[in-house]
């Protein structure tokens, strides 16, 4: 069976909260190819993204941000809102 199409629209519904979402909103943009940063309520997957491409965004959050969330945290917390409230929570990981 084929995957479902990427979906596109609210990736920039409203505009990033901290600056971490600001970053991650930007990445998500680069690693997947889209025409302007991601909003806070963009889902990685339903923008298309897959395991190789959130293994690439992982190493580019840690290049950038400094921490390292792990793999799993994408999977748990695919928005870019909830990734950013989990890497900020947890301070220096």
């Amino acid at each position: 069976t084929a995957l479902p199409a990427p979906h596109y629209e609210d990736a920039s519904a409203r505009e990033a909260a901290t600056p971490t979402e600001a970053t991650l909103g930007r990445l998500y943009a680069e690693i997947l190819g889209l025409d302007r940063p991601a909003g806070p309520d963009a889902d990685f997957f339903l923008l298309g993204g897959d395991s190789l491409l959130a293994v690439n965004l992982m190493l580019r959050v840690a290049e950038e941000l400094g921490r390292d969330p792990g793999l799993g945290t994408l999977f748990e917390q695919p928005t870019v809102a909830a990734l950013a409230a989990r890497i900020d929570a947890h301070g220096e990981m």
